[in-house]
């Protein structure tokens, strides 16, 4: 996996918290039963995706490429909402936004919030596959 903390240990972001939960598992839970191979494999498949995201968008931050990293942002934004990772979602659609039409400073701060972010919702999602993970 690329290393989500990568940018975030050389920017420090300074955007508020939040509003957005770290990662409701709403919608995981209405899909699969408790102890679900499926849901496993679903929550496992989005880490991989998010995580093949997070790299190319680490990648485009860092060579500029503004346009291809408001798209990049798009899918991760996208990605995120679908498995319930809110708060990462929220900030890669501000990011999307900055890339497209805002200042370096703009893009340079989401971008550190983004891989911030990223690791909480790893961090999160781990500790919901730890019970499954034990059985």
């Amino acid at each position: 996996m690329a290393n989500p903390t990568l940018l975030a240990s050389r920017l420090t972001p300074t955007v508020p918290p939040s509003e957005h939960p770290l990662f409701d598992d709403t919608a995981y839970r209405e899909l699969f039963a408790p102890g679900d191979p499926a849901g496993r494999a679903w929550l496992e498949y989005f880490l991989s995706t998010a995580d093949a995201l997070m790299a190319e968008l680490q990648a485009l931050y860092a060579t500029n490429q503004r346009e291809a990293l408001a798209r990049a942002a798009h899918n991760l934004a996208g990605t995120a909402h679908a498995a319930g990772a809110e708060r990462l979602g929220a900030t890669c659609r501000a990011l999307e936004q900055a890339a497209s039409r805002g200042s370096r400073a703009a893009v340079s701060v989401l971008t550190a919030a983004a891989c911030a972010e990223f690791r909480d919702t790893l961090e999160a999602v781990g500790r919901l596959l730890e019970p499954q993970a034990a059985k």
